[in-house]
């Protein structure tokens, strides 16, 4: 059994080298300690990429991956990818690989702390807005936090409200802007 410490430490990045299929062909230990799936037993099995990267992964051509960010939920923790072409150097080679850098959006817990206290934001509130900053569904947000998609749009109306804004994607430009130092 593992301790809180362990249960707790997360990995904070990794790469995965995927073939054109998407299929992994390679991954550090940081990706496999990101992306490890478990069984029905709980035994560890191979990497599992989350099905959201895939599909913004599939609906990218190979020349428009330039390190884009697409976020991702394990559990509670927050992850962003990076993926990136990479092309053989040898003549007349058509083995392309996809190279994906997984590490951990702490910057962006860093930025909705400061800016819920400032608006008086609730923790709930303030769970919701890191959600909407990861560009999930009212749907996602429900079923991540076992609550109703109603339930969701009114803490993201009551969000918009404290923040003076009207729109989600004013509420992200709040939580983009720079911050006076303190």
């Amino acid at each position: 059994m593992k301790n809180d410490a362990q249960s707790l430490a997360f990995p904070e990045s990794g790469i995965v080298l995927v073939d054109l299929s998407l299929k992994p062909i390679g991954s550090d230990s940081g990706a496999v300690r990101i992306l490890r799936s478990q069984d029905v037993d709980g035994d560890e099995t191979a990497i599992g990429i989350p099905d959201k990267i895939l599909a913004a992964i599939r609906s990218r051509s190979p020349a428009d991956h330039a390190g884009l960010p697409m976020y991702f939920l394990i559990g509670k923790r927050k992850y962003r990818c990076r993926s990136y072409y990479v092309q053989s150097e040898r003549a007349g080679s058509d083995l392309g690989i996809l190279a994906m850098h997984l590490d951990s959006d702490e910057d962006l817990a860093d930025r909705i702390g400061p800016l819920g206290a400032e608006h008086g934001l609730t923790e709930r509130e303030q769970e919701i807005l890191r959600g909407l900053a990861l560009g999930m569904s009212n749907k996602e947000l429900a079923d991540w936090m076992n609550i109703s998609p109603n339930t969701v749009k009114s803490f993201a109306r009551l969000i918009m409200i404290k923040l003076g804004v009207k729109t989600r994607a004013a509420v992200l430009g709040k939580l983009l802007e720079p911050r006076a130092e303190t």
